[in-house]
């Protein structure tokens, strides 16, 4: 149990750490955020931050919230799987905005801009293979999994002879939704590049584009960082799955312990799913952060003031 809730809390610690420490360092830069991008980055990135903290804490139910009756509030689906998708939707959704800038009159756009024009390709690549990595997790699960008492595809079953042994598992249930999110998740990302990308520069343009290229690394930051975070907590339930073991009587051996075919992934599964989420809040926190000015500048625009 000890190792379960240092397994909750620790990620978070850590994810807090890593992003908050290059940012102490980070030089001077001209490019922080003013006015409109500012302020919904600020709020929209504290908002989700604040929702996951507390759902991870909440994680460590029962150990501190006995008399809540979560089964009852949450209801029959899993909130673990579908909550950081959705909270990643709804940012990026924000983050489009505000679309255009106050462009130079008169002016003409020499080069055509695409959707990459402000964002280094490889970075939406590495969005794009951890959906396809939780696509494969939930296809797979989803194939092992068989239906329950009220018809949902949530078990798993391990069978020895005349005796079954049962747990849940990562199913369709859960699965199906969580596809449709990932893939939601993919199309108002590349939209968001879109939108930043499209409209003409405005007078200043080496601000305007350095702003530009901040927004486009933010939209991969928390679509990333969406996926992460789910990620692991598909992870982490599958480490549960691979926990199972029961114990056959047989005629001759005597009692045979039998668990699933990957039970000896267990403590990996435990593991890496805390490091994932923890990749996946750092880059929350990256985003929080990416708007406001570094130490190191505060103190040298004092100085020259």
């Amino acid at each position: 149990m000890t190792l379960f809730y240092s397994l909750s809390v620790a990620p978070v610690v850590i994810a807090a750490v890593v992003a908050l420490v290059p940012w102490l360092l980070r030089a001077p830069r001209t490019s922080v955020a003013t006015g409109a991008v500012r302020t919904s980055t600020a709020v929209a990135a504290g908002v989700i931050l604040l929702v996951a903290i507390a759902f991870a804490l909440v994680a460590i139910y029962p150990f501190w919230l006995n008399s809540l009756p979560l089964e009852t509030i949450l209801g029959e689906q899993d909130w673990r799987f579908v909550l950081p998708l959705i909270l990643g939707l709804a940012t990026l959704v924000v983050l489009a905005f505000p679309i255009g800038g106050n462009a130079v009159r008169g002016s003409a756009e020499l080069s055509r801009r695409t959707p990459l024009s402000f964002a280094r390709p490889w970075r939406f690549v590495v969005l794009g293979v951890l959906i396809l990595i939780s696509f494969g997790l939930a296809l797979a699960a989803g194939s092992a999994s068989r239906r329950d008492d009220r018809g949902h595809y949530t078990l798993y079953a391990v069978h020895v002879g005349s005796v079954t042994s049962e747990t849940t598992i990562y199913g369709w249930f859960y699965s199906v939704p969580c596809l449709i999110l990932l893939a939601a998740v993919a199309a108002v990302s590349m939209a968001d590049l879109v939108l930043i990308s499209r409209p003409a520069l405005a007078a200043e343009r080496d601000r305007d584009t350095a702003v530009r290229r901040m927004r486009c690394l933010n939209v991969v930051r928390v679509g990333s960082g969406a996926v992460l975070i789910h990620l692991s907590a598909v992870l982490l339930s599958l480490a549960g799955t691979s926990s199972l073991n029961t114990e056959v009587s047989t005629g001759t051996v005597g009692l045979v312990s039998v668990g699933s075919s990957f039970g000896a992934l267990t403590a990996a599964l435990e593991v890496t799913s805390a490091v994932v989420e923890a990749l996946g809040l750092a880059l929350w926190f990256s985003t929080l952060l990416s708007v406001f000015p570094t130490p190191l500048r505060s103190r040298e625009s004092a100085r020259v003031a």
